[in-house]
């Protein structure tokens, strides 16, 4: 996948075949799991850090020739540190911008992940949510159109937390983008000297403010 993309024998290299197949109405016969693009893609990327993996049950695809592809062990490149046990919220599979780059002329719509809010793209990754009970959410989730009510780029509940770009947003890298030290003075440069650095501290997003 991430070299030159060449599945199924090879002839396949551009995603647009791949959804031909890879749609909600594909399933794996052999292991139950559906085959469609999205959520497949995001379960593979989770692979370790899946809740459902978490708790012991393998994730898998039956390829050729019934060949088993386990994506159970399955490691995000910048997984954090402080994930909780492979809880979705502490994990590095947040850094959505990774595949979904903004303003990336190869991806027109990249951007999509943020309002096309559905409950098979959510469940993928939070696949211990029943979202047609309600457990372990908010609420029974009865159709898509619902989702964005909390999570669309317009909502405003928790000062917008539950927005899907905030609500992937690791604590850490948000916090790091208000701090950054500014050089305020130099001094004692001459040969012999012992030189003297004078810094602030300063909120980039705020104007530099100290």
């Amino acid at each position: 996948c991430h070299q030159q993309l060449a599945f199924h024998g090879g002839a396949r290299t551009n995603v647009q075949y791949c959804v031909i197949c890879h749609n909600p109405s594909s399933i794996d016969p052999s292991s139950g799991n559906t085959l469609d693009f999205s959520v497949m893609i995001h379960k593979i990327h989770m692979g370790v850090d899946l809740p459902s993996v978490v708790a012991g049950t393998h994730y898998y695809i039956f390829g050729y020739r019934n060949s088993i592809n386990d994506f159970s062990n399955i490691v995000y490149p910048q997984t954090d540190l402080s994930n909780n046990n492979g809880a979705v919220s502490g994990s590095g599979t947040r850094f959505c911008t990774t595949c979904h780059a903004p303003n990336d002329p190869d991806a027109p719509q990249s951007g999509d992940y943020q309002t096309l809010i559905t409950v098979a793209t959510c469940a993928s990754c939070h696949d211990n949510i029943d979202f047609a009970t309600g457990q372990g959410h908010g609420g029974i989730v009865a159709t898509d159109a619902q989702c964005s009510t909390c999570h669309g780029p317009t909502s405003g509940l928790d000062n917008g937390a539950l927005q899907v770009a905030a609500a992937h947003t690791l604590g850490v890298d948000a916090a790091a983008g208000k701090f950054a030290f500014k050089i305020v003075n130099v001094a004692n440069t001459a040969p012999g000297d012992t030189p003297s650095v004078t810094l602030e501290v300063v909120d980039p997003e705020n104007n530099d403010s100290p």
